[in-house]
Parts: structure tokens; C-alpha cells; sequence
């Protein structure tokens, strides 16, 4: 699995984990190492995608039973249905449906997906998905919170 390591500019010189750097390469007969742009809106970006896909989306399946395909889908469409069309293609001779990922979306309409999907979840006194009726038993979604990550 590949380590990250993130380094930040002082003064007009690089400063970072350069000892981990090197032990890190050091486990490998051959590796590469790749040095990108990297900024605070990216960061932020990739931790909204993994809160949406590895904390909210688990929790509504365990909650409810439903898959996380299926909840994927139906916030997608709830809360930004002109970006996650369903797109109609043909492979092998068969007709295939999909919704786009939400990797083609940037930071600004993640925090909407973020955000939305919360809404979305405990504004609605019911929701009727998929022949179900769920009453109020989404109250316990909330935003993302720092701190409580760091408390546990």
C-alpha cells in the first residue's frame, strides 16, 4: 500500500518527513516517488469523499439493511441529480445503466453532496425510497465533526 507523506514549503525551502521518506523507499527493491501540488481545498476534498463513502454511507446500510449502492445512488439523485445522470452504454452488446462517480465532481459540489445528504436525511419527516417509508429514525446523521474524530 503506498504511504503519503505531505510536505509543506518554509522560507522557500522544503520541509518535511525526509528520514520516513527515505526508510519508506527503503522497504522496496524499486519504487517511485512522485511530488505534486497539494493544497488545503484537495485535502478537504478527498476528506469529504471518504466521510460521504466510508462513514455515512456504511452507517445508513447497517441502519437500514439497504446496500450503500443503493444509498449511494439515491442521495446522488436527491441531492444533485443534474451532475449524476444515469448514463446509457453498451458493452459487448449489452446495455448498461450507471451513475457517474462522484470523483467528477470538484470541492465545491462535494460540500453540497456533504451537506445535502445530511439534509436531505433528517429534513424529510419521511422519506419513501424505494417502497419503504422511513419515519424520523435519520436524526442521527450529522455533519462531519472534527473533534469528534480526535476524541475517540
Amino acid at each position: 500500500m503506498p504511504k503519503t507523506f505531505i510536505t509543506k514549503t518554509y522560507d522557500g525551502e522544503a520541509a518535511g518527513d525526509w528520514a520516513g521518506m527515505q526508510t519508506e523507499a527503503g522497504k522496496h527493491h524499486r519504487c517511485k516517488v512522485t511530488v505534486e501540488s497539494f493544497t488545503e481545498a484537495r485535502e478537504l476534498s478527498e476528506g469529504q469523499r471518504n466521510w460521504w463513502k466510508g462513514v455515512l454511507l456504511p452507517a445508513l446500510h447497517e441502519d437500514t439493511g439497504d446496500s450503500i449502492q443503493f444509498w449511494e445512488t439515491t442521495l446522488k439523485l436527491a441531492v444533485l441529480p443534474d451532475d449524476f445522470q444515469p448514463i446509457a452504454t453498451i458493452i459487448d452488446g449489452i446495455g448498461y445503466t450507471y451513475i457517474p462517480s462522484i470523483t467528477t465532481i470538484g470541492i465545491t459540489k462535494m460540500n453540497i453532496m456533504v451537506e445535502g445528504s445530511v439534509a436531505h436525511l433528517r429534513g424529510e419527516k419521511y422519506l419513501h425510497i424505494k417502497g419503504k417509508k422511513y419515519g424520523d429514525q435519520f436524526q442521527w446523521v450529522t455533519l462531519p465533526d472534527k473533534l469528534k474524530k480526535r476524541k475517540k
